[in-house]
């Protein structure tokens, strides 16, 4: 039997575009390496607006008091009085802070170890332990910790662990 090589070329071609054109949406649905988060569990922006003011974590602006930049320890409240913001500043730049959720847990704390090391933690609004950073002259050094706010497992390089069956 001679099949036409034009028939063929044709199945081949059909071919390829039913299969080029499914959608990627599956795949990105079941990527583990996706979720190295807790989504709806982000950070208040307001809390975020802080950060622009820590060199360590590529910020890059200057906080003032009055028209001077901000020097010593500087607090921020909520409308409520609550504490929101509690930073050590030199010359308008963080050294030193912790940001707090609006129950009055701790959000984030940073803190300059010396002029090129810093460590960044962060809590969920329960108290637990979300993630843990540490910087070396502006960059990451290694790999950030994130916590899912009811588990013990912990991510790292989005290899999947249980800390009480590893070291």
């Amino acid at each position: 039997m001679h099949v036409p090589r034009a028939l063929i070329l044709w199945g081949g071609l059909t071919l390829m575009i039913n299969c080029a054109a499914q959608p990627d949406t599956l795949l990105l649905a079941f990527d583990e390496h996706y979720s190295l988060g807790d989504p709806g569990d982000d950070p208040l922006p307001e809390l975020n607006a802080f950060e622009r003011f820590n060199p360590h974590t590529g910020g890059d602006s200057l906080r003032t008091c009055g028209s001077f930049p901000c020097n010593g320890w500087i607090e921020d409240r909520y409308l409520n009085g609550q504490l929101k913001h509690k930073g050590y500043y030199h010359e308008g730049r963080l050294v030193s802070y912790k940001n707090f959720h609006t129950n009055g847990n701790v959000e984030r704390e940073f803190k300059e170890v010396d002029a090129i090391r810093s460590i960044l933690r962060t809590w969920h609004p329960n108290g637990n332990l979300r993630s843990e950073t540490r910087f070396a002259d502006g960059s990451v050094s290694s790999t950030p910790t994130i916590m899912s706010p009811g588990s013990c497992d912990t991510w790292r390089s989005g290899i999947r662990r249980n800390p009480a069956s590893s070291s």
